[in-house]
């Protein structure tokens, strides 16, 4: 159970009593929560058997600052026990450090972070379940009985994590849907447009081909003939679009704090598959062409 769930607005908690300037995110959780979404300890101060877990797991990134501050955790504790506190409020018992992780989106860079456990306080507005792969409405269906055995008359209301965190890129999944619809008729239309080139080429030069038939060129030969011009276009048209490309992707990127780097073989494999792409389109036109009769080709006009 937990009072907060993933990229729902956490709290925050400052951070003078512990010698650090700033505040931390924090959200009321128990140990099981960690446990159920699979946030592994990387160190784990809780006493075996007990039953009650209360006190405070912080992340990596808060542990490595505050070490850089004290040395230890017998000096953070021993500092902290000499912090006046105000009306209501207790020492910090720390239990364990987390791994880092996002808590919100890729946008942000992990920063300080704490789960405030306490198994006994009923702060939690939301039970996170864990479910196997499997058959999905025979798990719903037995949650819905054990929550109106323990809850009768309330409602029972559910929703996936997965998409509760899909929405904090709801951005990036629209304009994915936009770029691969744009992409598509891109594409569309430059293999029309292709074709018809192709197709009026080839016509135009019916006669030169016959001729280099008549001279013994042979169907690839020719086929090559036609289309290294084409080839040749889309070179040139690589020259400024990668650069452009290269530049739009980064500006983009720059827009998360973990994001991936642009490998030259991402630009190199896209040149590819637009020439193998433009060679297969022409050649599919040209071949007609390039296996008539001579004779016919020499007849024509």
């Amino acid at each position: 159970m937990t009072a907060q769930h993933f990229g729902y607005p956490a709290q925050a908690i400052s951070l003078e009593s512990l010698g650090l300037e700033g505040t931390a995110e924090f959200v009321f959780a128990n140990y099981s929560y960690l446990q159920t979404l699979g946030i592994p300890l990387i160190h784990n101060w809780i006493s075996p058997g007990v039953d009650t877990v209360r006190g405070m797991i912080v992340n990596e990134h808060l542990y490595l600052r505050l070490m850089e501050r004290h040395g230890s955790m017998e000096a953070l504790q021993t500092f902290h026990a000499t912090q006046p506190l105000e009306e209501g409020q207790q020492p910090i018992n720390f239990v364990g450090v987390a791994a880092d992780f996002n808590y919100s989106s890729a946008h942000q860079a992990i920063g300080d972070f704490a789960f405030w456990l306490d198994e006994s306080a009923n702060r939690a507005r939301f039970t996170h379940i864990r479910l196997k792969p499997g058959n999905l409405q025979a798990a719903l269906k037995t949650l819905r009985a054990i929550w109106e055995e323990h809850y009768p008359g309330q409602e029972f209301s559910y929703f996936f994590l997965d998409e509760k965190i899909a929405e904090l890129y709801a951005s990036e999944i629209l304009l994915r849907k936009v770029l691969l619809a744009f992409s598509i008729a891109g594409i569309i239309i430059c293999l029309l447009g292709m074709s018809a080139m192709a197709l009026f080429i080839s016509r135009q030069r019916t006669r030169e081909i016959g001729i280099r038939k008549v001279n013994g060129a042979g169907i690839t030969r020719i086929l090559v003939l036609l289309s290294k011009d084409f080839v040749k276009w889309i070179l040139l048209a690589c020259v400024p679009a990668i650069p452009l490309i290269y530049f739009a992707m980064r500006r983009w990127l720059e827009n998360f704090s973990y994001r991936t780097t642009l490998s030259w073989w991402i630009f190199v494999l896209a040149g590819t598959m637009i020439l193998v792409i433009t060679v297969f389109t022409v050649s599919l036109h040209s071949f007609r062409s390039a296996s008539r009769n001579p004779v016919e080709s020499l007849r024509h006009d």
